[in-house]
């Protein structure tokens, strides 16, 4: 293994781009069957977070180029791609390390021994601002919901009761029923 790469969750997020060692056997698997539990466990993660990851054939992105694929299709900013890069020189597969890995807090990356760090790019897309979810205007009791079962709700049945009483008399003087003795 490597030695360690810390993602920070960010503001300004960066993705990493690695390049895939095809001499070496546990790159050769990611290239060959890149899932998600595969490229996490290249990277030394129990896991990652859908689509936070993914494994690029440099053949099928040829009549583009790696730099422009990175600027057109994920967001990298042109200032962050070095012209004089010889990312488009490259050849076998890449995989690249979307800053939405880092989404749920800062990760620590153990990459295998088979993936070359090209670097870390800036995105002109801004992290996404986590959603807040405002608190109750008062706490509930554990059990309690805020929405009120029918026990809790007042004046329900009061009309309701009315209801069905002026129902009941009209239905009863079109029958001709007596309502009152006098």
């Amino acid at each position: 293994m490597t030695d360690p790469l810390i993602i920070p969750q960010s503001h300004t997020p960066a993705l990493r781009l690695f390049h895939l060692d095809p001499t070496d056997p546990q790159a050769r698997i990611l290239a060959e069957a890149p899932t998600q539990a595969i490229i996490a466990a290249s990277l030394g993660l129990p896991n990652i977070p859908p689509g936070s990851a993914e494994v690029v054939r440099l053949a099928d992105i040829s009549a583009l180029g790696l730099r422009d694929f990175l600027v057109k299709a994920h967001d990298v900013t042109p200032e962050a791609v070095d012209p004089e890069d010889t990312l488009d020189a490259l050849d076998g597969h890449v995989l690249i390390v979307h800053p939405s890995i880092a989404r749920n807090g800062a990760v620590t990356l153990h990459p295998g021994p088979g993936l070359h760090l090209l670097g870390a790019f800036a995105t002109a897309t801004p992290a996404p601002t986590p959603l807040h979810v405002p608190e109750p205007e008062r706490p509930f009791a554990p059990g309690q919901t805020p929405i009120p079962t029918p026990a809790q709700r007042s004046g329900g049945g009061t009309v309701l009761l009315l209801l069905v009483l002026v129902v009941a008399v009209i239905v009863l003087g079109v029958l001709g029923v007596p309502l009152w003795p006098w």
